[in-house]
């Protein structure tokens, strides 16, 4: 992001925030690294995906995400995918993806 959190501004952010008139689920928000030009790094956990979530998240603490990288969606881990590439699924995060869906 393009500024530096305060802690208790980390820890807001963890509590939820309010987005679009709906309290987001807490999170994990855990600073990675402060740069020189006053960036930060953050590693977010959500527990839930609204679309542009973590964007609309910093922007109502005041701060701007210059780069978002995901590295893990449900179970399954981008590992060392580059931008653009794929892989086949293992039959084991097919069946853990299916059991995310089932009733």
């Amino acid at each position: 992001i393009d500024r530096t959190l305060s802690s208790d501004t980390i820890h807001t952010l963890q509590k939820g925030v309010v987005l679009e008139g709906r309290k987001t689920a807490s999170c994990k928000v855990k600073p990675v690294k402060i740069k020189p030009n006053g960036e930060m790094e953050l590693m977010v956990v959500l527990h839930e995906g609204r679309k542009r979530q973590i964007r609309m998240m910093m922007k109502e603490v005041g701060a701007h995400v210059v780069k978002l990288h995901r590295e893990q969606y449900g179970s399954l881990a981008l590992g060392n995918l580059k931008p653009g590439e794929k892989r086949l699924l293992s039959k084991q995060e097919i069946n853990d993806l299916k059991q995310l869906v089932s009733p």
